[in-house]
C-alpha cells in the first residue's frame, strides 16, 4: 500500500515492485482511505505501507505522519535509515519520525556505505533493533532479515573500518605537526 502521492513516479515504481513480488498495490491519499483499505485487508498476515520519502525538514512530513497516526494507529512502524548517512542526518531523521514510535529500523544502502558506525550508533542510541538490511537494488533478493545476518553485518562493518584511510584528528595533528613553527 502507498500513501505517497507527492513524488513523481513513486506509485509506478511500487507497482513494478508489487508485480515482481506478485502482490497487489493499493493507494491511499488520506487517513480515511488508509483506514478503509486496512479494514479490507485485515485478514492478511502482512500489509506493508510505504509513505512518501520526505526528509525530516520537509513541510509535508507532519501531514504524512498524521495520515499514518490516524489511518493506521496500531501499525508496527519500521524506520528506513540509509546506512551511508551521516550521524547528524540520521539523528535528525530518527527524531523527526519518533512520534510514530518505530519498533525497529531497516538499514538500507548497506552496499553503498563507507562506514556503518553512524547508522548502527543511531539505532543503538534510540534502542531500535535493526530488523532488516538491504544491500542492493534487487527486490526481494537484497532484503535480508537482520537476525540472520548479524555476523555478516559486523564483518562488513569491520572490513569497511579496515579499508578506511587513517583518521587525521586533533591528536594526530598534534603528534605530527605540533613541534612545527608557523611562518608568516
Amino acid at each position: 500500500m502507498s500513501t505517497d502521492s507527492y513524488r513523481i513516479g513513486a506509485r509506478e515504481q511500487l507497482l513494478t515492485f508489487a508485480r515482481i513480488l506478485g502482490v497487489p498495490l493499493y493507494a491511499a491519499n488520506s487517513a480515511k482511505e488508509l483506514a478503509q483499505v486496512l479494514k479490507r485487508l485485515k485478514s492478511k498476515k502482512l500489509t506493508l505501507i510505504d509513505t512518501a520519502g520526505v526528509g525530516p525538514r520537509d513541510v509535508r512530513l507532519s501531514e504524512q505522519l498524521a495520515v499514518l497516526q490516524e489511518g493506521a494507529p496500531g501499525a508496527r512502524v519500521l524506520l528506513a535509515l540509509p546506512a551511508q548517512g551521516e550521524g547528524h542526518a540520521l539523528e535528525e531523521a530518527t527524531n523527526a519520525f519518533s512520534v510514530l514510535a518505530p519498533a525497529a529500523c531497516i538499514l538500507t544502502k548497506v552496499d553503498e556505505a563507507a562506514s556503518l558506525g553512524a547508522a548502527m550508533s543511531t539505532a543503538m542510541r534510540h534502542c531500535m533493533p535493526i530488523a532488516y538490511l538491504c544491500n542492493g537494488q534487487r527486490v526481494p533478493e537484497d532484503l535480508h532479515a537482520a537476525s540472520n545476518r548479524r555476523v555478516w553485518l559486523i564483518r562488513a562493518a569491520m572490513r569497511l573500518r579496515d579499508r578506511a584511510p587513517p583518521r587525521r584528528d586533533e591528536a594526530y595533528l598534534a603528534r605530527h605537526f605540533g613541534r612545527g613553527q608557523a611562518h608568516a
